[in-house]
């Protein structure tokens, strides 16, 4: 196991996720989970089906069944979030709709069905191999794919600078990443994908692609 994947499961552990669910229950999704799901335009859903990579609380996916999805995969790496996920999911009896899978989605990804849609909110700057983990994504997406990821540029530095001092100082390895914008566009339009959606959310670009 990498000391980033140790780092991020003590960041993002069973205190965190409880913390979140209590906040998505009273307000809602956070500001760029909630322009994502807006920006995926889905209102008719009927036999439709999403992968959620690093769902979290499943905030995406609850969405998805409001609006008539069938079925989902939460693939999420921190064993709290997951728990609390799948507590949630009971509360709503939407348990049976959904595969709770607890791993690395690069070293899950072959087991992993394709999908008609597929979401990586705030995803792609834990891993150091994003090339290798939106190929894999695009590779399981059958139609939109939508994403939040960190700007570019001089601010996202200073910003991923103070993160990376913070998380040093209380001892927790996990680092986050900038990778480069134009470098995961072209990504995503060499894998036959075309802009649908694309807009900012301080400091995260929120963008949604159509398979062509």
């Amino acid at each position: 196991m990498s000391n980033n994947c140790c780092g991020a499961e003590r960041l993002f552990n069973l205190k965190a996720a409880k913390k979140e669910l209590r906040k998505y229950k009273k307000s809602g999704p956070g500001k760029p989970t909630r322009a994502l799901i807006e920006a995926m335009g889905t209102t008719e859903l009927k036999d439709q089906t999403l992968l959620d990579i690093g769902g979290g609380i499943g905030a995406i996916q609850w969405d998805f069944f409001k609006k008539g999805g069938a079925k989902t995969t939460h693939l999420e790496y921190s064993e709290g979030y997951l728990e609390v996920a799948e507590e949630y999911a009971r509360e709503n009896s939407w348990e049976g709709q959904i595969a709770f899978i607890q791993g690395d989605f690069l070293e899950v990804a072959n087991t992993v069905e394709k999908h008609d849609f597929v979401t990586l909110d705030k995803v792609i700057c834990c891993y150091p191999d994003y090339k290798g983990l939106l190929s894999s994504a695009l590779n399981k997406c059958n139609h939109t794919i939508g994403m939040v990821y960190p700007l570019g540029g001089s601010i996202a530095n200073i910003i991923v600078f103070f993160a990376k001092l913070f998380l040093k100082l209380s001892g927790n390895q996990f680092h986050p990443y900038i990778h480069p914008v134009a470098s995961i566009r072209r990504l995503v339009f060499d894998e036959g994908f075309e802009s649908v959606h694309s807009s900012v959310t301080f400091p995260w670009h929120v963008e949604v692609y159509r398979r062509v």
